[in-house]
């Protein structure tokens, strides 16, 4: 196991910059690619910090332990007055205030993630101010929104404090391309900020097909038995008043043509279900 933080540092003048994995402990893809770049990696200019997000939860190959940390990055009232006083006590809150600090240090964070639903696609999660970086990222899907329709994650904390938030999402965490997609999304990004060979993009490709995505809604349950009329593929089309599922015994459709993702069954009221977005 590597070390839970890692700061590579040039000695040569130069970008800030962070690679972050394991937020979500059972999400493998960014952990393996870590694991396997940083034995040979050789930082050329500015500083590199390489971050575990969720030490505990990785231990337990678990999503998390007492709360979700890709939402404990809002403020504290907030926190409270989604979850209650107790959240200020759990392993991920206090764990969020200390990625914080390391957040602070770096101009533009990278946040590797996957997925356990089997027919995720890969896709990058930014807001304009990531549009440039995202085109040299190797996937062709971007989705903006999220810092408003669902804040609190790691990126939104960087847009927040007028830094630059981008999240790799690396597709189903069983696909052995995902650690793939991953390794590639890592180096691409380094490349990028000029950490490995300054003055130099020529090596990289841009993502000439690329296409923009923008969420519009997120939906939590409304009782403890959420259930999908089917398993929807992420970005599967949906026509306006489409059943998408049953939150007891109402039936939840879609508002417009849209496009579903992040499709769950939940058992408890207030839980995220799915998140409705519009192609640009």
């Amino acid at each position: 196991m590597i070390q839970e933080v890692l700061k590579l540092d040039s000695g040569n003048k130069g970008a800030k910059s962070m690679i972050l994995y394991g937020v979500h402990g059972n999400e493998i893809s960014g952990i393996s690619a870590v694991q396997k770049i940083i034995k040979n990696l050789k930082i050329q200019s500015g500083l590199v910090y390489f971050v575990m997000g969720n030490p505990r939860a990785v231990a337990q190959n678990v999503r998390f332990t007492e709360a979700n940390l890709n939402r404990m990055f809002e403020d504290k009232n907030i926190l409270i007055q989604k979850y209650s006083e107790k959240v200020l006590n759990t392993y991920e809150f206090q764990r969020a205030k200390f990625l914080k600090t390391l957040f602070k240090e770096v101009d533009i964070l990278l946040d590797i993630h996957d997925s356990s639903i089997t027919e995720s696609q890969p896709f990058i999660i930014c807001e304009k101010n990531g549009f440039e970086i995202a085109k040299y990222l190797p996937v062709n899907k971007i989705v903006s929104g999220f810092d408003s329709i669902e804040p609190g994650g790691t990126d939104y904390f960087m847009n927040k404090i007028g830094k630059t938030g981008i999240c790799l999402e690396c597709g189903y965490f069983g696909n052995p391309n995902s650690q793939k997609i991953a390794e590639q999304g890592i180096l691409n990004f380094l490349q990028y900020r000029q950490h490995l060979n300054p003055n130099n993009l020529n090596q990289l490709t841009i993502q000439n097909t690329q296409k923009r995505y923008q969420l519009s809604l997120k939906y939590y349950t409304k009782t403890n038995n959420f259930k999908l009329i089917k398993s929807f593929k992420d970005f599967e089309k949906l026509k306006k008043n489409q059943l998408i599922g049953l939150d007891g015994k109402d039936q939840v459709m879609a508002p417009d043509d849209c496009f579903i993702l992040f499709a769950h069954n939940r058992k408890q009221a207030g839980s995220e279900a799915f998140l409705l977005g519009k192609s640009e």
